[in-house]
């Protein structure tokens, strides 16, 4: 791909799209190196200048950071995440070419405290089955996923299923009866904590970022069913919505002579 010098976008910004499309294909999955300023400059024959603009820019997006002995690194992205579609994890890697897997850090019944009791709609101090999950992407960690059940509605769920192995929407439907057809979710960023960090394999990143995906999803009947708390390594990840308007009627108010 080449930068188009009679085009009215910036040339540091071609190059900044050229190298952003190249990261989603993963050009530089193997070293994880980005090119240095002067062999941007080469490749794309402009000045250090504006090598380094684009270089900038993609740091201040978030595409690339700067690590002591490494020059520029690139982050891992490129995943996108629909959040029109209620799908399972491992519904979504394997319809990207991706393979699942899934590390079990927690599985056990715990009383709902108020926040918990609250959101699922439930007595304080009620049964809920808690299953807390690492889950990775062709052997990478990219989530850390807790959710919140409830027991009463999901009994013996975690004594009889192995969710290292198995897919908790598909035991949902398939032994239970319980179909999730909507979901509300709130996202927002942060920065990882040790342990998150150390997780996701982030530790070294000095800007660990993260995003927070709160979701309660509910049955048919509009109960709710699970209380989910998620964390998603941001490099890794991109949120995808379709928005459509609506055609308003704009009325032009008359003008008295």
């Amino acid at each position: 791909m080449s930068i188009d010098a009679s085009s009215s976008e910036p040339l540091y910004r071609q190059i900044q799209q050229i190298l952003m499309q190249e990261i989603r294909q993963g050009r530089y999955d193997s070293s994880g190196r980005l090119l240095s300023e002067r062999e941007l400059s080469r490749r794309f024959g402009v000045s250090r200048k504006t090598a380094r603009q684009a270089v900038l820019g993609l740091r201040q997006e978030g595409w690339v950071y700067n690590r002591d002995g490494r020059g520029t690194c690139v982050r891992r992205l490129a995943f996108q995440h629909s959040l029109g579609r209620l799908i399972s994890f491992s519904e979504d890697m394997r319809a990207a070419g991706i393979e699942p897997s899934s590390k079990v850090l927690q599985a056990e019944i715990v009383q709902s405290d108020e926040d918990i009791a609250t959101r699922l709609n439930i007595e304080v101090g009620s049964r809920v089955a808690k299953l807390r999950r690492l889950r990775l992407a062709n052997q990478q960690p990219v989530v850390i996923d807790t959710c919140y059940l409830v027991d009463a509605l999901c009994p013996g769920l975690l004594d009889e299923h192995d969710f290292s192995r198995e897919s908790l929407f598909t035991v949902l439907h398939h032994d239970y009866g319980l179909t999730l057809a909507r979901a509300d979710q709130t996202i927002r960023a942060g920065i990882a904590n040790d342990e998150e960090a150390d997780l996701l394999g982030i530790r070294d990143d000095p800007h660990p970022l993260i995003l927070h995906l709160n979701r309660i999803a509910y049955g048919s009947r509009d109960r709710p069913v699970e209380y989910s708390y998620s964390v998603y390594r941001a490099a890794f990840y991109e949120f995808h919505v379709s928005l459509h308007g609506t055609r308003a009627r704009i009325t032009v108010p008359s003008v008295a002579e």
